[in-house]
């Protein structure tokens, strides 16, 4: 097969990959989308930031205008519908659902990528796929005016380039990765924990992100109602509720927060980390477990145990993966994973 005809086939099996994932997207997240109201975000009030930054307000919380690539997509879809939808609200409900819905679906397919490059077969990697797309969580941050549905993408973005050790790619992709949330920035470290901090290429992106990110703080308009409360300051006020949100953890209720992104899958993912330790079914490498302790520390800052936990699917979900299929048996004797357990990593220039 040659290298033309080999790129066709990929790019006919993505392209129906995506059509069956999106079927399913639309499927789960139709209805919190129909139901919304912008008027009443109930636990999302975080929207109410977003929705005025799509109209070009941007005066709002310090830390909500750094997250302003979502909005502004918004805001140009909301700019695109103006002549086919008159209702104000509902036309700004469709521009997210429209952005958030191809954002939550490049993921989905990031993640298929992921997980064939960590040795899962095609059928096992979509299974892993529907997993992400079936979550509460990204039904809500689909479904809704929020801008996590970036910030999961970005996530599986740097997974997949540091998998492959695609450096190039990667250094390319740091400063739009840097720009989406500033939960991304240690992220951003991740690929330390591998051989690409030999390549001098990674850290230049690097510098490119940091400056990306100072040179993008200069065109924010001042507040002028809402607190001018510095990122530094949000941090401290955070963690000062530490203690309160473990307390938390520690009762039923905290417990079903944390799992509300995962559900049952939170505990495939433990006999499958159990399984897999003595088995090698397939190699998690250093810097993807690297994220479990990382947003553990979000879930526990931020009180919003679920979603901020969430953030470990490239991670919780191979792990189920492998869970499920040792609960299952062997069909036959590759046990889920193919016969490549371990990535073949492109060369790092």
């Amino acid at each position: 097969m040659t290298q033309n005809q080999h790129a066709h086939r990929c790019l006919q099996r993505y392209l129906v990959l995506g059509l069956v994932l999106a079927g399913f997207l639309y499927g789960v997240t139709y209805q919190q989308y129909r139901h919304f109201e912008i008027t009443d975000p109930r636990g999302a009030g975080d929207a109410l930031s977003y929705v005025k930054m799509a109209h070009g307000d941007y005066d709002v919380l310090p830390v909500h205008r750094t997250r302003f690539i979502v909005p502004a997509l918004a805001g140009a879809a909301q700019w695109a519908l103006g002549s086919f939808i008159e209702d104000e609200n509902e036309r700004v409900k469709l521009s997210f659902y429209l952005v958030n819905f191809t954002m939550s679906l490049a993921t989905a397919l990031l993640l298929h990528a992921v997980l064939t490059v960590m040795g899962f077969d095609t059928l096992w990697a979509f299974i892993g796929a529907l997993v992400f797309i079936c979550s509460r969580v990204t039904i809500l941050v689909t479904a809704t005016p929020l801008v996590d549905s970036l910030y999961f993408m970005a996530i599986a973005l740097v997974c997949l380039l540091t998998l492959t050790k695609n450096t190039v790619a990667l250094a390319v992709a740091l400063p739009f990765v840097a720009l989406v949330k500033e939960t991304t920035w240690p992220f951003l470290l991740l690929p330390v924990l591998t051989d690409l901090r030999k390549a001098p290429v990674y850290w230049v992106g690097l510098v490119l992100a940091g400056a990306t990110v100072v040179a993008s703080g200069l065109f924010y308009p001042p507040t002028k109602t809402a607190p001018d409360l510095s990122l530094a300051v949000v941090v401290r006020q955070h963690v000062d509720l530490v203690g309160a949100h473990l307390s938390f953890l520690a009762t039923l209720r905290g417990l079903h927060d944390l799992q509300n992104g995962f559900s049952v899958v939170l505990l495939f993912a433990a006999f499958g980390a159990y399984k897999n330790r003595g088995a090698q079914k397939i190699e998690i490498p250093a810097f993807l477990i690297a994220i479990l302790p990382l947003v553990f520390c979000y879930a526990l800052l931020s009180g919003n145990l679920g979603r901020m936990f969430f953030a470990a699917f490239p991670v919780i979900i191979p792990y189920a993966l492998v869970g499920m299929r040792s609960l299952l048996g062997p069909a036959g004797s590759d046990d889920g994973v193919s016969a490549r357990t371990a990535p073949e990593p492109r060369p790092a220039p």
